[in-house]
């Protein structure tokens, strides 16, 4: 199983976007927008196949990485 924790950059802040780059080369892959309000919260799940994001807009965001589309909000 790959480590997904070395592979990828996650960076989320006051822009309200979420952004993936690719660790070795730096390329950006994905932008995620959704939140209303600062990214305060990104982890990736142990699989690699979901991020999870809270955002000072008091949701919680679950995003499919294999799509690049938001999952749910709670």
């Amino acid at each position: 199983m790959a480590n997904y924790y070395q592979a990828f950059i996650l960076t989320g802040g006051r822009d309200k976007m979420i952004k993936l780059f690719l660790c070795q080369t730096g390329e950006l892959l994905h932008t995620f927008t959704g939140h209303d309000n600062w990214v305060r919260s990104l982890s990736l799940h142990v699989n690699g196949k979901y991020l999870y994001s809270s955002s000072d807009d008091k949701t919680i965001r679950i995003w499919d990485l294999n799509f690049g589309k938001e999952k749910k909000k709670i």
